[in-house]
């Protein structure tokens, strides 16, 4: 047999050597992220209010297409919106596990910037909206009916500057008869009622031209977006809450006030009392108080610990990127003695002392518009090395309630069920003064307790039946504090 030419074997060689064949072999794609971070988009018009901005990659990888529907997801809570890509500018400011939306959409579901989401593709497009009423600043029905137009996916609740979706429905969710019950609770004085709108609030419809109607309210001022948590919620705990926001002030928005006296701006502050006092209500209210202001990074100190070598250090290192990537930020800890306990306990492990040295690091290599906020309820079993100059420097005790923060914490609670109960400031007076030594939580445990007293009743056939001073006064006895009972609250049976 002929032996094969030199030729014919080279050319297999070079084949196989060839770098540019190799390379697309062994080349993979970009691992899809489990997860993607809200940030606000740029491109903020009336008609890009419900357009979701995702990375060119992104969609490649997805197979998903522009234009198509899509839903954003957070536990129980999602929107839904139009999907298109951003700039190639915004290629390079932005990872691919980034999703852009407006603010204005956001806070109208209660989403926040540097929320964790899901992204799901809807199997089909959202119905028409049956029936519109839309509070409007001029009253003027056609650009009323332009602007409804121009948003597109819409649902009760979207709030924009100049309108307000008050109720919305389609053929499957609501009749007409619904429509002519919520036309009949609208007041002009009155703020229309949670009930009626809150429920379907992030149900997406579309708006239709021709079989859409649109009834329109003339509003002399359109109601912003009420917080699920804001500082106005909280009672009893004004002092505090004032020192916190001043303590944010520089740092965020204005930190080189500070370079003319060449003092570093605060970077950790520590929120630290009792448990039930309020510490992560405070941090919920942080949030969403800075919600359109700033980058919000949520961390429970438990968490995030891994079972992994270096793995809880890596994840600290990666919140810590972030909020200097997209800065203004604020990095919440909650239970944050969990993480960093002090390292002169006999039960530290070296895993602990690993931790607690790379937040110091952390916090030591801060730049920019950064702040960490940390809550615990045992600030002696944080390591000693964080509380100094530069890291956790500013404390802000959060105190057990006295009588008059207790009238104040009540008087909120109430305030919130005014039309189901008959007590009056004296009596909320007098509960206060017998409440020696409980805390928010605990009050609000007895609230709980005397309302179902009240539902009890209207059960069993009273329907009109409110929360009296009886009731709380009976309460009273069923609550045991926190404090007086180690540390747990509970009802008794």
């Amino acid at each position: 047999m002929a032996p094969k030419s030199s030729s014919s074997s080279s050319s297999k060689k070079q084949k196989s050597t060839d770098p540019d064949s190799s390379s697309t072999k062994t080349s993979k794609q970009p691992k899809l992220p489990t997860e993607y971070i809200l940030r606000p988009s740029k491109n903020v018009t009336l008609k890009t209010t419900g357009t979701i901005y995702i990375s060119p990659k992104l969609l490649k990888l997805t197979g998903l297409k522009k234009s198509q529907f899509i839903k954003v997801s957070k536990g129980l809570v999602s929107l839904t919106g139009e999907l298109s890509i951003w700039t190639d500018a915004e290629e390079d400011e932005y990872d691919m596990n980034v999703v852009l939306i407006s603010g204005t959409y956001l806070q109208s579901v209660g989403f926040l910037y540097g929320d964790r989401v899901k992204l799901l593709e809807l199997p089909s497009q959202p119905e028409y909206a049956t029936n519109l009423v839309v509070e409007s600043l001029d009253g003027d029905e056609k650009k009323a009916r332009e602007n409804v137009s121009d948003l597109g996916i819409l649902f009760s609740g979207l709030t924009t500057d100049d309108l307000k979706i008050t109720y919305a429905d389609s053929a499957s969710s609501k009749s007409e008869k619904a429509l002519e019950d919520y036309l009949s609770e609208l007041s002009l004085t009155e703020p229309t009622k949670p009930s009626s709108a809150a429920g379907k609030k992030a149900a997406p419809l579309l708006f239709h031209p021709k079989t859409t109607k649109l009834t329109i309210r003339k509003v002399n001022k359109i109601e912003p977006v009420e917080l699920p948590y804001s500082y106005s919620k909280i009672g009893g705990l004004d002092k505090e809450l004032s020192k916190l926001q001043q303590l944010l002030q520089i740092p965020l928005y204005h930190p080189e006030i500070l370079t003319q006296f060449r003092r570093p701006p605060p970077r950790g502050i520590l929120l630290h009392g009792p448990s039930g006092t309020g510490k992560s209500l405070i941090l919920k209210s942080i949030a969403y108080e800075l919600s359109l202001k700033c980058h919000i990074i949520n961390i429970n100190g438990p968490s995030i610990v891994s079972k992994y070598l270096g793995g809880t250090e890596e994840a600290l290192r990666g919140y810590f990127e972030e909020a200097e990537k997209y800065q203004p930020s604020v990095i919440l800890i909650d239970e944050i003695d969990s993480l960093v306990p002090n390292r002169n306990n006999d039960d530290t492990t070296e895993v602990d002392s690993r931790v607690v040295a790379t937040l110091a690091m952390l916090l030591d290599g801060l730049t920019g518009s950064v702040v960490v906020i940390g809550a615990t309820n045992r600030i002696n079993n944080i390591d000693t090395n964080l509380r100094r100059r530069g890291r956790f420097d500013k404390e802000v005790a959060i105190p057990v309630p006295d009588a008059d923060a207790r009238f104040d914490i009540l008087s909120r609670q109430f305030k919130d069920m005014s039309d189901a109960h008959e007590l009056s400031n004296e009596q909320i007076k007098a509960i206060a003064g017998k409440t020696h030594g409980y805390v928010g939580s605990d009050l609000d445990s007895l609230l709980d307790e005397s309302i179902m007293k009240c539902v009890n009743r209207r059960l069993e056939g009273d329907l009109e039946s409110k929360v009296t001073d009886a009731d709380v006064e009976e309460s009273l006895t069923d609550i045991v504090p926190i404090k007086r009972n180690g540390g747990v609250a509970y009802y008794s049976c």
